[in-house]
């Protein structure tokens, strides 16, 4: 193979040597560029635009979070405890929220709940903290593409500490 190519090679002609050796080295730049440069710059966009979209999450957080948080404070007290995890189920129907999980713990129930209106999740919670003096003391969101929709991965709620 390697003597037929040298066979081949001698019996080009100058000009024609060079025009091989040109395209070789065009061959090598496009090798470069496809194999390595391009899944570069490629990854690299794509970071970008996933930064950017954390960064405008983040904000979107930031301005909704003292609203929620909000919701965590007060005073009221109680009529009477009920089963946290069957109140969920009560007001959740009348919400119409789905929950995807809910673990009630003694003082304090944790729900995961299907994709849904931020301003439905609100008044949810304020309902919640109003009639019922259940107050967020944990959430983790996140928003959705969809605007003003979000994801509860994990929202605990209990009685409010008075």
């Amino acid at each position: 193979m390697v003597e037929q190519f040298k066979d081949w090679w001698m019996s080009l002609d100058l000009r024609e040597k060079q025009l091989v050796g040109a395209a070789g080295v065009l061959v090598v730049i496009g090798f470069i560029y496809l194999s390595i440069w391009n899944p570069i710059i490629t990854k690299l966009e794509k970071a970008k635009s996933k930064l950017h979209s954390a960064e405008k999450t983040l904000l979107w957080v930031e301005n909704k979070s003292p609203l929620i948080i909000n919701l965590g404070g007060g005073s009221i007290k109680p009529t009477k405890k009920i089963i946290l995890s069957e109140l969920m189920t009560e007001t959740g129907n009348r919400f119409l929220i789905k929950f995807t999980r809910i673990v009630d713990k003694k003082q304090y129930v944790d729900v995961s709940v299907e994709d849904l209106d931020f301003n439905m999740l609100v008044a949810w919670l304020i309902y919640l903290k109003k009639n019922d003096a259940i107050v967020v003391q944990n959430i983790d969101l996140t928003k959705l593409k969809k605007p003003g929709y979000v994801k509860v991965n994990r929202l605990s709620l209990g009685y409010n500490k008075v």
